[in-house]
C-alpha cells in the first residue's frame, strides 16, 4: 500500500506536468540576477557608498530554499565569513520583496556618533534587528522592530547592528534609485568627518 503522505494533489500534478513553469522561473531568476549585477556596478561607482566600504567588489549568490522560497543575494563588498566590518546586502526573496540591509560591526565604528547622525534621518520603513540572528532575512518576525521613531538608545544583541528596509518586487524599476538612496543614507551616518 502506498503511503498517503506521498500522494500528489491535483495542483501538484498540474505543476509537474507543466514544462512552461520551470522555464519561466529560470528566465525570471536570470533577469533578477542581471538587475542585481547592474545594481552592484552602480553601487561600486557611487563614492558615497564605497567610501566607508573596505572593498570594491560584489558577489551574487542564489538558492532555492530560504524559508521554502527561492532567493538571490547581492553582497557589497564580497564577504567570506562571519567577520566583516560592514556589509550592504540586497536580497530578492521570491513572492515576498527585495530588502536592503546594512550590517555594521559595532566594535569598529563610533556607534554613539553614528546613532546621533542616524536619529536625524527619516526612519520611515526601517527595520532594526533586535536579536543576534544577523542572517535572519524575514523582516516580519519578532527579531525585527520597524522603527516609527528612533529609540533613545539603539541597543541590539550581538556584534552587529543591522538595519533593513523592504522594497516591493512590483517596483523593480526603482530598485537602483531606492538602493542607492537607502545605502547612501545609512553609510553617510558612518562617516567620521
Amino acid at each position: 500500500m502506498q503511503n498517503s503522505s506521498f500522494k500528489l494533489t491535483n495542483k501538484e500534478f498540474e505543476l509537474i506536468l507543466d514544462t512552461e513553469y520551470p522555464l519561466l522561473k529560470k528566465n525570471a531568476i536570470d533577469k533578477i540576477q542581471a538587475h542585481l549585477h547592474e545594481l552592484g556596478k552602480q553601487l561600486i561607482a557611487n563614492t558615497l557608498i564605497t567610501r566607508p566600504l573596505p572593498a570594491k567588489s560584489y558577489k551574487i549568490s542564489k538558492g532555492e530554499n530560504y524559508l521554502n522560497l527561492p532567493y538571490l543575494v547581492l553582497d557589497l563588498p564580497k564577504i567570506g565569513g562571519n567577520h566583516f566590518p560592514i556589509l550592504c546586502r540586497t536580497l530578492f526573496w521570491w513572492g515576498k520583496y527585495f530588502s536592503f540591509n546594512v550590517f555594521i560591526r559595532k566594535e569598529i565604528y563610533d556607534m554613539a556618533s553614528f546613532e546621533k547622525k542616524l536619529k536625524m534621518c527619516d526612519s520611515d520603513g526601517i527595520h532594526l534587528l533586535l536579536s543576534d540572528k544577523i542572517w535572519q532575512q524575514d523582516l516580519d518576525t519578532e527579531d525585527y522592530n520597524q522603527v516609527s521613531k528612533w529609540p533613545e538608545n539603539i541597543i541590539t544583541e550581538g556584534p552587529y547592528l543591522k538595519l533593513s528596509i523592504k522594497h516591493p518586487i512590483e517596483e523593480i524599476d526603482t530598485l537602483f534609485e531606492k538602493a542607492t538612496y537607502y545605502y547612501g543614507l545609512i553609510l553617510s551616518c558612518l562617516n567620521q568627518e
